[in-house]
């Protein structure tokens, strides 16, 4: 085990990330391409700290760290390769650990994405874990919290529901444009029809037409018949 300053194993973690997305290639010691020893190997040796090549070789150097809750960042964790065969076959480097489950997010270079992070309770991985060790000293501040898992089915149903909230809320806007138009449209055929009632006259305002002509007709003179 290598004594180390206190945030070492934070600035493992963070020379680590800087590689995410680098392509996988077997025997690879970096930089610009990775197998997963390689990738172990490399990260540390920014560092000093020089490992040995392979999985197993390195799986046998440093403290064993049996319980998981006890997992620190920078730690090496290991699995079986992928044939399963039982033997130590891939090494990952742990950025983040909860303490309360053990459960831990490693970061590793995989063969078929190239160097990214990956979660310990994901069935492959859980299915074929084998150990941690620890080359680092014993951190003294608490474990960065395991980020949440988001599932990709889950994100598709939260972007359907917000599409869906937005549709609908375009279509009321609308709904409520057309509304407002109709009655736009209605207001002057009202105002006509109106105008066209004040302009009719009624029984008694006839009545009393007839009723003058009358009397007008009667105060005239006679015709001269031949």
């Amino acid at each position: 085990m290598i004594d180390s300053l206190p945030d070492s194993a934070d600035l493992i973690v963070e020379e680590a990330r800087r590689h995410l997305s680098k392509p996988y290639h077997f025997g690879g010691k970096g930089p610009k391409r990775f197998d997963c020893a390689g990738f172990a190997r490399y990260v540390y040796m920014q560092f000093g700290i020089r490992l040995p090549g392979g999985s197993a070789p390195q799986y046998r150097i440093g403290r064993r760290i049996s319980d998981t809750r006890l997992l620190q960042r920078g730690d090496l964790v290991f699995w079986q390769g992928r044939s399963g065969s039982g033997g130590v076959g891939h090494t990952g480097i742990v950025t983040e650990v909860d303490t309360a489950t053990g459960q831990f997010r490693f970061i590793h270079a995989a063969t078929t994405t190239g160097v990214t992070q990956s979660f310990s309770n994901e069935p492959y991985y859980a299915s074929r874990y084998i150990g941690a060790s620890r080359l680092l000293g014993d951190r003294q501040k608490a474990e960065t919290p395991l980020p949440p898992r988001t599932s990709k089915k889950h994100n598709k149903r939260s972007r359907h529901k917000a599409a869906s909230t937005a549709a609908n809320k375009t279509s009321g806007q609308a709904a409520g444009g057309h509304a407002a138009s109709a009655n736009n449209q209605a207001k002057p055929q009202t105002a006509a029809t109106g105008n066209q009632t004040n302009h009719t006259p009624s029984a008694s305002d006839t009545k009393s037409k007839l009723s003058t002509a009358a009397a007008e007709k009667q105060t005239k003179p006679a015709a001269d018949s031949e």
